[in-house]
């Protein structure tokens, strides 16, 4: 799953973001620690520049007056490019760039802009319709999102998959019948193992079934890592140790990683795929993860995922969304809820 960057990263300040903000407001607040503020700003070149950096950085700010106090020693986001920016990451990923992420926006792309060593945002806007145009798009996209997933988030999704819709496909598949389950916006792979233990854990001869799971995102780059299967300690959040040590094993190519057990892999494809693009697969399938994806769509690309979802949902198929998700469009009306964030093909 990815979404855009919630937090604002502000060049030289290293430090959590939140952490620092909370503490820069009482700081501020507080007219004990004046001269220490004073202070700090006194070892600056620009006592006023440091000053308005600090209240960007806390918070204190309109997005407006943070997005100027940072042009201050970087480029300048004209409104015309900014919306011509906005209009290719609409255009090519449907995300929507309203003016108040402006500031977030400009942070992101500023170290970019550096990597490429480019003088201002029109060469960068150059570089995204030139002939580089199609990987620079890429780059964007994972310059503008963030992608955060672990094992088994939302357990509850996990739980209803195993009681409610696992009992009937494992009947079908051990009776020759064919079984899809899709991950749809699977970051870098830890929701499709997670389905996938789920699955071998009641079917543990799965993978001699028809029985197939989809793992697609949009960004190729979190899709590669995924079709490697191996995970650093720091990236197993959720995962037990009961099925740590069941599924997962030392890499024998990355020292202090995990890889996942082939026999889980090879019931997974992983593949990059645009959700907002003509869908290249037409299913029936019997279950689709597509959580915290769409929230961060227009309402008109909204409405576009689902209908397309609609039509890859086998009958009585079930639909796990985000808990900030609203299913709209004529597909609302061909759904039926099974809980907050559980749907059902009707």
């Amino acid at each position: 799953m990815w979404c855009l960057l919630l937090a604002m990263e502000v060049p030289g300040w290293k430090a959590n973001l939140n952490f620092r903000s909370l503490s820069h407001r009482r700081m501020l607040a507080d007219p004990a620690n004046s001269r220490l503020v004073k202070k700090r700003a006194m070892r600056e070149n620009d006592c006023s520049d440091f000053t308005s950096r600090l209240l960007a950085e806390a918070g204190i700010m309109s997005p407006a007056q943070r997005l100027t106090a940072l042009q201050k020693s970087e480029w300048t986001l004209s409104h015309s490019d900014f919306e011509q920016i906005a209009q290719i990451a609409r255009a090519a990923f449907g995300l929507s760039l309203t003016e108040s992420k402006k500031s977030l926006i400009y942070s992101r792309l500023t170290k970019r802009m550096k990597a490429l060593k480019l003088q201002d945002f029109k060469d960068y806007l150059n570089r995204l319709n030139g002939p580089e145009g199609a990987q620079e798009q890429c780059e964007l996209l994972s310059v503008l999102t963030t992608n955060i997933t672990h094992f088994f988030r939302e357990n509850h999704h996990f739980e209803t998959l195993k009681t409610e819709v696992l009992p009937d496909l494992i009947k079908r598949a051990k009776a020759g019948g064919r079984v899809r389950l899709w991950s749809a916006g699977c970051s870098t792979g830890q929701e499709a193992f997670s389905i996938a233990m789920t699955v071998t854990d009641h079917f543990p001869d799965a993978a001699q079934y028809d029985l197939k799971i989809l793992a697609t995102d949009i960004d190729p780059v979190v899709v590669r890592k995924g079709e490697t299967a191996t995970y650093a300690l720091s990236e197993l959040e959720g995962l037990s140790d009961a099925y740590r040590k069941k599924y997962m094993s030392e890499s024998t190519v990355i020292p202090g990683s995990l890889v996942v057990d082939p026999a889980l892999q090879r019931l997974i494809t992983f593949r990059p795929l645009n959700l907002i693009q003509p869908l290249p697969v037409s299913g029936p399938f019997d279950a689709i993860f597509c959580r915290n994806v769409t929230i961060y769509f227009d309402h008109e690309t909204q409405e576009k995922v689902w209908d397309q979802l609609c039509g890859v949902l086998g009958h009585g198929a079930y639909l796990f969304i985000g808990h900030s998700e609203r299913v709209s469009g004529t597909f609302a009306g061909c759904m039926k809820k099974e809980g907050f964030t559980t749907m059902r093909k009707s």
